[in-house]
């Protein structure tokens, strides 16, 4: 055996596969031993590419087929006369159909009914194994846009005002009932309208606030109006809520799953519903006065803070405005403009206040200014506080370094907010509180680093010590903590003292005014003599009391001088009269 072995290796014997293969010669006994699990992987993919292959010649032939029209091969026309002859089917002809996807349906049917038609996997025409051949997968469909124009034709209005009087009769006790069934009928009514065909959260503010308003019709908007009138408006303030609520929780998108990445964060369902955008349209337009009382809540909610929440809220302010825009301007100097003025403030929530204001009031000034001058007083609220006036001021005048591409639009605005902020009867009760709440802050921006800023807090400064002699009094007790703010605005009245004299009268307030801070720098400088620099400042604005005192002693002789003046003026044309003309005034003052 050994023998054989020992030939077998000689003359070039070896086992591959299980088969033994003798080679002799020029192989010098060598064979090219084959992978088996490579050559069965090769084999695999050489199957899929044939696959595909037949699958693309597939669809080619049956594209081609479509172009032909009538005159398609036998195979087509027996699939199309097996369509034709289901049941409550339509009749389906050739031209203006979906060929492929007819034909793909149809030949799967055939291979339901015979067995013969289509062969069972096996060995392909290439000689490998044959796999299935998946069919071109079918697009459905797509559904026709639906507009809100479309959904409101479709309502009747004599329908929706009966639906609305049965709801109101029906839960008369309970008049958050109906309200809750107007809306799911208009939820109802507008659910196949697609978000997107809205366009208002990505056209800008003004074009938004035209929507979804402008689209819907004239009576359907006259019947909502008529049955809002006669809600109660305790249940309207809530309603809008509510609705406003959904909107900010249907605009944040699904949550995930508990545990898995993303789960935190307020849940949502990623889609607006548009019947409670139309609703709350109406709503605001018709009975804007019902989101009024919440203006200090949608500021401090965390659930409307956030740069999408901004621009819901934004809209939500020109539907307000578009009923009322004193109500509408009042919410905006509370909400946006402190969202444009804080800290955290962004690009997008600058412009939404920017747009809102520049689309509402300055696009239409003529008719919105004597509005707003008239309104400046709402309910014994100013329209605009000091605070916002404020905010606006320090974003139209900012430091070089801190002006954005919006400052120019915040100045330009200017003028108009501040005097709305300021408009009113001169000493009224309004302005004197206004004036009162706005004197310590035109102090602090008066100890900016910024000319322009300075010289404007001044301005606002004096005016409340024209319109509020308490103004005086907060002054004194904050004066040592604000000695350099003091000394600017005191320097400002005496370079300005033409303008100023008159803003100021009567002076005597003025005069009490110095005469105390001079006394309180008195004491002052007594009790801090070791305290050089505050000392310094001290002595420095006593400096320009007395430089303002000065001007009163030239200005009083030369007042007292003119009103003797106009007085005996006064008297020698008296004297100069005529006898005649004295008895002719007599007579006349007996008989009026």
């Amino acid at each position: 055996m050994a023998e054989l072995d020992d030939a077998g290796l000689l003359n070039g014997v070896v086992e591959v596969d299980g088969n033994q293969n003798q080679n002799q010669g020029s192989t010098h006994g060598w064979q090219q031993v084959t992978n088996v699990k490579k050559r069965k992987l090769q084999e695999s993919r050489d199957r899929k590419k044939a696959a595909a292959a037949a699958t693309a010649n597939g669809t080619a032939a049956a594209l081609a087929r479509t172009a032909l029209g009538k005159s398609l091969p036998d195979p087509s026309q027996k699939a199309f006369e097996k369509l034709d002859a289901l049941p409550g089917r339509p009749l389906a002809r050739p031209n203006g159909v979906d060929y492929d996807t007819l034909l793909i349906r149809c030949l799967k049917s055939d291979s339901d009914e015979t067995d013969d038609e289509t062969p069972a996997a096996g060995p392909s025409s290439n000689g490998q194994d044959g796999e299935a051949v998946k069919p071109a997968k079918v697009k459905k469909p797509k559904k026709p846009k639906v507009t809100v124009a479309d959904a409101a034709a479709a309502i009747n209005p004599d329908d929706l005002s009966a639906f609305l009087n049965e709801a109101s009769s029906s839960f008369v006790d309970d008049p958050s009932i109906p309200l809750m069934r107007c809306g799911d009928y208009f939820v109802k009514a507008f659910n196949s309208v697609t978000p997107s065909s809205l366009m208002w959260q990505k056209s800008t503010l003004v074009k938004a606030s035209e929507m979804p308003f402008s689209q819907l019709p004239e009576q359907l908007v006259k019947v909502t109006y008529d049955w809002l009138c006669h809600q109660p408006a305790d249940e309207l303030s809530k309603f809008v809520m509510m609705l406003l609520r959904a909107i900010v929780e249907d605009s944040h998108p699904p949550q995930p799953a508990k545990g898995q990445k993303g789960a935190s964060g307020p849940p949502g369902t990623g889609k607006l519903r548009v019947g409670i955008i139309v609703i709350l349209s109406l709503l605001l337009r018709k009975r804007p006065d019902v989101l009024l009382q919440h203006a200090d809540m949608l500021r401090t909610d965390p659930l409307f803070k956030g740069q999408d929440e901004a621009r819901i809220l934004a809209w939500v302010y020109t539907q307000v405005a578009h009923g009322d825009l004193v109500s509408g301007v009042f919410l905006w100097a509370r909400n946006l403009v402190t969202l444009a003025g804080n800290k955290s403030a962004t690009p997008l929530s600058r412009d939404l206040a920017l747009q809102f204001f520049e689309g509402m009031v300055v696009g239409n000034l003529k008719k919105a200014k004597p509005m707003l001058m008239n309104g400046a007083s709402k309910k014994g609220e100013r329209l605009i506080p000091a605070a916002s006036l404020d905010l606006i001021m320090r974003l139209a005048y900012p430091s070089e370094t801190a002006q954005t591409k919006a400052t120019e639009r915040f100045l330009a605005i200017y003028p108009v907010v501040k005097e709305a902020a300021l408009a009113g009867a001169s000493r009224s009760k309004t302005l004197k509180a206004a004036a009162a709440q706005l004197f310590p802050l035109s102090l602090s921006v008066v100890g900016e680093d910024n000319e322009t800023l300075v010289e404007e807090g001044c301005k606002n400064a004096v005016w409340c010590l024209s319109q509020n002699p308490d103004c005086y009094r907060q002054w004194e007790k904050i004066h040592v903590e604000n000695l350099i703010e003091g000394k600017k605005v005191l320097s400002y009245i005496l370079r300005n003292w033409e303008h100023c004299k008159s803003e100021l009268a009567p002076l005597k307030d003025f005069q009490y005014g110095l005469k105390s801070l001079r006394k309180k720098n008195a004491d002052a400088i007594r009790q801090c003599k070791s305290d050089g620099a505050l000392v310094g400042h001290l002595r420095a604005v006593d400096k320009v009391c007395r430089s303002l005192e000065r001007k009163f002693a030239k200005w009083w002789p030369c007042a007292l001088a003119t009103v003797v003046a106009l007085a005996g003026a006064s008297a020698v044309a008296v004297v100069s009269m005529s006898p005649e003309l004295l008895e002719k005034m007599e007579m006349m003052a007996k008989f009026p």
